[in-house]
């Protein structure tokens, strides 16, 4: 069913058109295209809770290929919100 999915990015008509054209139901298709969505963005972001913000909390997000953000003091959830939201 992957391949389906891939396919369905790669033909450039909408998922209503690919659907009735390949005779799938409509909960099907987006069954396998979550299934497939979690499998292939898994490694994007991790959820994280926050407990209690003070002015000495500090945030780190390490990203691939070495990037590291540091966010610090009262507004440092805002602004790592903010920043992902680019």
């Amino acid at each position: 069913m992957f391949a389906l999915i891939e396919a369905s990015r790669q033909s450039g008509i909408s998922n209503q058109e690919f659907i009735s054209q390949r005779g799938l139901t409509m909960h099907t298709f987006y069954y396998w295209r979550r299934k497939y969505n979690q499998r292939h963005n898994s490694g994007n972001l991790i959820p994280v809770k926050t407990s209690r913000i003070s002015s000495a909390t500090t945030i780190e997000l390490y990203f691939h290929q070495g990037v590291r953000v540091v966010v610090s003091g009262i507004d440092a959830v805002t602004t790592v919100k903010a920043l992902l939201d680019l």
